[in-house]
């Protein structure tokens, strides 16, 4: 009798391991974790089409260090569902860099590192590059040149995207607020 409990148990162990298995194995079939964050195939492509294009303007820019090359690549813009979820600017999306940003409006200075030997074209460098560029553009005018500014470079807000209130977490407070150029 106590042999045949111990081997019911036994074989009880093994069924029982044998249904874990399977289970395990079947959760790990459907959830990949290379699919995690991809439900949006086109999502890639949008992303990689949009960081070439940064990394265009950079190497003109790093080649005939014009400032309207500079202009070009601080101001252009897309919408970009960087956490790849179908979701357009529904969250603020931490891309990894300093500060959170909302996919409606995805810049190149946030993605490509535009660097060289003798310096920087970055977050506060665009601030800087963009309100000389509409300084002369509008002789000298410091108000049209903040209003170009703010007009060129918007923060993505919407209905569905807050940015933390917080200046030193919200990019956008943080180097354009309402005063970029210092009128």
């Amino acid at each position: 009798m106590k042999g045949d409990k111990s081997l019911e148990m036994i074989i009880g162990l093994i069924v029982l391991l044998v249904v874990a298995a399977v289970v395990i194995n079947m959760f790990l079939g459907t959830f990949d974790p290379n699919k995690i964050g991809k439900v949006n195939p086109q999502c890639d492509t949008d992303r990689k089409t949009f960081i070439t294009k940064c990394e265009r303007l950079c190497n003109q820019f790093q080649t005939d260090r014009n400032t309207l090359t500079a202009k070009e690549f601080c101001q252009t813009s897309t919408r970009l569902d960087v956490e790849c979820d179908n979701k357009i600017a529904k969250s603020v999306a931490n891309v990894g860099l300093p500060l959170e940003i909302c996919e409606e409006a995805v810049y190149c200075f946030m993605v490509q590192n535009c660097e060289w030997a003798n310096g920087k074209l970055g977050w506060s460098e665009c601030v800087d590059t963009l309100c000389e560029v509409y300084t002369q553009l509008y002789d000298g005018d410091l108000e049209s040149a903040n209003a170009a500014v703010l007009d060129k470079v918007k923060s993505g807000e919407s209905i569905t995207c807050k940015l933390p209130e917080d200046e030193k977490l919200n990019w956008y407070q943080r180097y354009y607020g309402d005063n970029p150029c210092g009128v």
